[in-house]
């Protein structure tokens, strides 16, 4: 596998301030950015000094970036991009920086293309003073890929970064330095005996007043990869894993289409949570929108009320 660096400079640190902060790609460029302002979208060729055709795009609409399936333009910008050259090897990994004109810095690992095969990796990062998101993408064959980038989960990640009393998790959850940690529910696989169990977490702190209950879907989600569990028989229940019954810090928990050979949902609760948690696991929930109405409208989904 090779690797393209996209004009990222070696330099780190602060600026100086007499000096006129040179572009650090082509998206920083004076020009670039006047254009993204008055259109609300951008075509930059990130290699064209050093002769590799690489071309990334942003926009505010997915259909700028050439993307025509259902998606939300208000809770999401797009990034769009393109390898069209040599493959070197089995791979060639292209690594970008987007500055904070266009989107907000947020980490997130194996982001899912709306469009295309390959995951990128998102990293937030300081030049000169300055941060940025880095974007790192291994391309196999020549191609264009579409990612989504949440605008909430950017704005979030803002607010993280400067609240001084608040730490990231290896997942990139954000909790609070005094907040327990998240305890998984656990299944007796080998007493599975029909398709649907139900799990009672009576566990943990008896003179607990609540109790938060959390899975990991089979999705990518705007930050981490949690959200919270829905009860059954909603319009959210649309994965094999819902709450028939919740009571002071109890729930009982319903596991659907269950497979011994196959990985079943990952749960996990918590007594409490923190104000940063509990915003995260907000706009993660809500990301869930759009699958929940094209479960309901099309095959899958346990709906109700």
């Amino acid at each position: 596998m090779s690797l393209l660096v996209l004009s990222i400079p070696a330099g780190l640190g602060v600026a100086d301030e007499t000096e006129q902060k040179d572009p650090v790609n082509a998206l920083e460029e004076e020009e670039t950015l006047k254009e993204y302002d008055r259109g609300g979208r951008v075509t930059a060729d990130m290699y064209e000094s050093q002769e590799r055709i690489v071309y990334v795009s942003v926009a505010e609409k997915a259909d700028d970036v050439g993307y025509e399936e259902f998606v939300l333009d208000s809770t999401n910008d797009f990034l769009k991009v393109e390898y069209d050259d040599i493959i070197d090897g089995e791979s060639e990994e292209v690594e970008f920086l987007v500055p904070t004109d266009y989107f907000d810095p947020r980490p997130k690992e194996d982001l899912e293309p709306l469009e295309g095969n390959e995951t990128a990796d998102l990293e937030r990062v300081t030049v000169d003073g300055e941060e940025y998101t880095q974007v790192t993408v291994e391309f196999e064959e020549r191609g264009s890929v579409v990612y989504p980038i949440d605008k909430m989960a950017g704005t979030i990640f803002s607010v993280r970064s400067s609240a001084k009393d608040t730490i990231a998790n290896a997942t990139g959850m954000p909790t609070m330095s005094s907040a327990e940690t998240w305890e998984e529910v656990t299944i007796n696989e080998g007493k599975i005996d029909n398709e649907t169990t139900i799990v009672d977490t009576k566990i943990g702190d008896e003179n607990a007043t609540e109790i938060h209950v959390v899975y990991e879907p089979d999705r990518p989600v705007p930050v981490g990869d949690k959200i919270p569990v829905p009860k059954c028989n909603t319009k959210a229940d649309i994965d094999d894993v819902c709450i028939e019954e919740e009571e002071g810090p109890h729930a009982h928990i319903l596991f659907k289409n269950l497979d011994e050979q196959r990985e079943n949902p990952k749960v996990y609760y918590r007594h409490k949570v923190g104000m940063m948690d509990e915003t995260v696991l907000t706009v993660n929930d809500m990301s869930q929108i759009p699958t929940r109405m094209k479960s309901l409208t099309g095959s899958g989904g346990g709906g109700g009320e």
